[in-house]
């Protein structure tokens, strides 16, 4: 029995040059859905790195450059704000993807908050449909 339908990789996830586009997921990753996330991120060619709080994401975000974050809302080591913030500071260029489990902010007050926050998809959405998403927010389609 099949639980999830995958779309297949049509390829590598590129940006312009052919390098990988970098993904980094902060939040949950205990979470089954949110492990199958970045399995399928990867599959699809993504550079998937992964924090698991505010201080793991914020040293990242001094160290390494990325393309996409894909950002849970409410994680228990630190704020999903201070984390936007310091990205749109220090890695302008890198769109925001926030992940709701909840009603918290789901009215569009994100994105007068975040500059930088280009969606906010459900916590329980389909990997392909967060590939799909990664690819479209990074600009490989």
């Amino acid at each position: 029995m099949k639980l999830l339908e995958y779309a297949q990789p049509e390829g590598p996830a590129e940006r312009s040059g052919g390098v990988p586009l970098r993904v980094l997921v902060i939040g949950a990753t205990t979470d089954v859905l949110r492990r199958m996330w970045i399995r399928d991120l990867t599959a699809h060619g993504f550079n998937v790195e992964v924090a698991e709080g505010e201080g793991q994401a914020l040293d990242h975000l001094r160290e390494q450059a990325c393309d996409v974050i894909l950002l849970d809302m409410v994680f228990q080591r630190g704020s999903a704000l201070v984390v936007s913030d310091y990205a749109n500071f220090r890695r302008p260029e890198a769109k925001l993807i926030f992940v709701n489990s909840d009603d918290f902010l789901a009215d569009g007050t994100i994105f007068r908050l975040c500059s930088n926050a280009r969606a906010m998809i459900p916590a329980h959405s389909k990997p392909a449909d967060v590939a799909a998403m990664v690819a479209y927010f990074g600009g490989a389609v």
